[in-house]
């Protein structure tokens, strides 16, 4: 009986050091993971004006789109090389850099969501400066950005980063993104926006005043108007109502071109008036309908924003918390 007392502790107490070891191992692993990595909850900000989003975790590969500075991101997976995939508020997806985002938790999000916020409504590039005296630049803001409000000193507006940066800028370059998501709709918000890019160089997945193909064109227009729309031509041609006859055109309408035999979109433009429209090819320039061949069909936002494909800023739930909308 001594003989199996003095066993039994033996096997007990080795087994007992195992266990000790694993769980001290575990704790340090863990603490190890914390400091290295900062905890999130699937959810990013941009924190410059205008981050590149890529087909591929790598420079090299094609730019998809892009995201502006303080538009909401869904983080889709974990990182990869420096690298997190992530979802626009549309639903589109792709890599951007890892350096290029805030990454936060949940509870962050929602301190965000509530947080009093601008928009930046000018229609060109502007700056924020570390004084009122405009000294020195901070960062440079493209419309659509999204930055905290912190008071105000004359005509300058106290604004903070996504990333915690602080500055000043123009207050009368911003809008409240509170009143911003609820405007009216508004063909000339629309073509403002559009017409002020004119010369602008077309850029493949652009979707900024720095660069923007056409569907990044559409779209950049009416998010000005507060209007959310998907990313690629062929997807905001499924959008909206259908305009059956040119004849019934409105300032604002899409218009899609494409093959005639297959019926495959592959441009948008945006209708002015008469014989007018907006396109990015190239560059932003004003071209005549009439002079099209391949124009296929137009569909109308204005009016349709509560359809499939196209959102108001103000019911994504995104942007606001559900008890502030």
């Amino acid at each position: 009986m001594a003989n199996f007392t003095f066993i039994y502790n033996r096997i007990y107490h080795k087994d007992m050091k195992r266990f000790l070891f694993f769980v001290v191992s575990l704790c340090a692993a863990v603490s190890g993971m914390s400091a290295a990595e900062p905890v999130f909850d699937g959810w990013a900000l941009p924190v410059v004006s205008v981050a590149h989003m890529r087909g591929r975790p790598a420079h090299s590969a094609e730019m998809v789109s892009q995201v502006l500075m303080g538009m909401p991101l869904r983080v889709a997976a974990s990182e990869k090389e420096g690298w997190l995939l992530v979802k626009s508020p549309e639903g589109y997806s792709g890599y951007v850099i890892k350096n290029s985002l805030q990454l936060m938790d949940s509870l962050q999000m929602a301190r965000w969501r509530s947080s009093k916020r601008l928009i930046a409504t000018a229609l060109n590039e502007i700056k924020i400066y570390a004084d009122t005296l405009g000294r020195r630049v901070v960062s440079d803001i493209v419309p659509g950005d999204i930055v905290e409000d912190r008071g105000s000193s004359g005509r300058w507006a106290a604004v903070v980063l996504p990333d915690g940066r602080k500055g000043w800028a123009n207050r009368s370059c911003f809008t409240s993104l509170s009143g911003w998501a609820v405007q009216p709709e508004s063909a000339r918000s629309v073509i403002s926006m559009a017409m002020a890019q004119t010369g602008a160089p077309y850029v493949w997945g652009g979707m900024s005043v720095k660069g923007m193909d056409c569907s990044g064109l559409s779209k950049m227009a009416y998010y000005h108007n507060g209007i959310i729309l998907r990313r690629d031509a062929s997807q905001q041609a499924l959008c909206g109502k259908l305009v059956e006859n040119m004849s019934d055109l409105k300032p604002g309408d899409l218009l899609f071109f494409g093959n005639k035999n297959t019926g495959k979109v592959d441009h948008v433009g945006i209708f002015i008036d008469g014989d007018n429209f907006i396109e990015s090819s190239g560059r932003v320039r004003v071209s005549s309908v009439k002079a099209q061949k391949r124009l296929l069909y137009a569909r109308r936002v204005l009016g349709y924003t509560s359809d499939p494909g196209i959102t108001r800023a103000v019911d994504h739930a995104w942007y606001f918390n559900r008890e502030r909308r």
